[in-house]
Parts: structure tokens; sequence; C-alpha cells
């Protein structure tokens, strides 16, 4: 189950808080409904997830991210130092 308690101190740590800046700052979109870290069960068996607040209609794009930031097949293989994980 959805763990409110816990979800509210991971929002607060420094490393969530340093994520969300880097979405914002490289362009990445989400939307308002979605809410990230979502923590669910208990600690430390618990997971990290997302989670709506509101209902989101199908089809409904929920994340926009932004072509660059995609870790592609094309791009890995374009890649010296990652190419052969799918060679």
């Amino acid at each position: 189950p959805y763990n409110h308690e816990e979800t509210l101190r991971l929002e607060n740590t420094p490393l969530y808080m340093k994520y969300k800046n880097w979405l914002k700052d490289n362009g990445v979109i989400v939307d308002p409904r979605i809410r990230y870290p979502s923590y669910f069960g208990s600690p430390p068996n618990g997971i990290v997830g997302i989670s709506a607040m509101k209902p989101i209609e199908k089809g409904k794009a929920i994340i926009a991210v932004p072509y660059p930031l995609l870790i592609t097949v094309d791009k890995v293989r374009e890649n010296k130092d990652l190419n052969t994980i799918i060679t």
C-alpha cells in the first residue's frame, strides 16, 4: 500500500530534490497529477515508484522527455563505450 509518510520523507531528500531540478532544467515535462517518488510498503522492504494523484485519461501522456535525453538503441550502437552491450 501507498506510504504517505515515507513518500514525504523521500521527496525532501537531496537526491530526489536534485533529480527533480535536473528534470526541469533539461526540459522534461511531468504531468502535475503525477507524484514521484511515491513509496509503497514499509521500510526497508518497500519500493519506490510513481503514483497518480488524480485520474488520468486513457492515452494521456504523463511524462514528456526531450529526444537528447533518451537512451535509444541507435545511440548505444554509436557509442564506443556502450555498443558492446547490444552486439
